[in-house]
């Protein structure tokens, strides 16, 4: 069975209105692992204006401690990092690479539930143009009555990676493979909270990218995700 890194999640426990418990992380640790998930990023929020980012990484640690203290050995390897919502003056933050995954240089962006300014559009390339930063949109289909064409267009030109949920792949599969054809979806992510009403949905995501000789497109994220993850330098050439 072919395998997928989980580029979004909020499996730490009891750190934002992701997983409640230990026990619901683990349930939702060993779901991703019986889905088809290879590991998992563990992006908790970052809200600039309610959290200073040592007061992140503080509780982020504590959760990361809770929850490796219960872990087994065989377990999906995670990697710490952090969901951060678009604030004014983003591409200001020092240490800004701070929360990028673990051994990455991905910083996952939740961008606004607007449309988006020139503003906005400038910030992230500066961000994105950061010797240590490749910015990845979180969950891009969330954007789609916002944004528009030429934004996007700008987006990949510098370099901007964008992730979408697992979960498009299964309401809206054909629109969700012609992106992925389009070369317009780069990694995925469950976004998943727990494991009642956002609970892990990878499964049916594989199968459904899969079917109508899908292999191929299945291959390319496998590839893709492993250039990022492993910090090769032919990274933008699989892109």
């Amino acid at each position: 069975m072919n395998r997928l890194f989980d580029f979004h999640t909020h499996i730490l426990p009891g750190i934002d209105d992701g997983s409640r418990s230990v026990e619901e992380s683990i349930a939702m640790l060993k779901e991703l692992a019986r889905q088809g998930a290879s590991g998992i990023a563990a992006t908790p929020h970052f809200y600039a204006q309610r959290s200073s980012p040592e007061h992140f990484f503080k509780e982020r640690q504590t959760a990361w401690n809770l929850l490796k203290s219960r872990l087994r050995v065989d377990s999906l390897e995670i990697r710490l990092g952090a969901e951060v919502q678009y604030f004014e003056g983003i591409q200001r933050l020092e240490g800004l690479e701070q929360f990028c995954l673990e051994g990455t240089r991905l910083l996952l962006v939740e961008m606004p539930m607007c449309t988006w300014t020139r503003r906005m559009i400038s910030a992230i390339i500066e961000v994105n143009s950061r010797e240590n930063v490749i910015v990845l949109l979180a969950h891009i289909e969330r954007y789609w009555q916002y944004w528009n064409e030429k934004a996007l267009e700008q987006f990949r030109e510098h370099g901007v990676l964008m992730q979408a949920s697992t979960s498009l792949f299964v309401e809206r599969r054909h629109k969700a493979i012609k992106l992925l054809r389009e070369g317009k979806i780069h990694l995925l992510g469950t976004d998943s909270h727990n494991m009642d009403n956002r609970k892990p949905d990878m499964k049916q995501a594989l199968e459904n990218i899969n079917r109508k000789n899908g292999e191929q497109l299945l291959l390319g994220l496998i590839q893709r995700e492993a250039v990022v993850l492993n910090e090769m330098e032919i990274y933008m050439d699989c892109l």
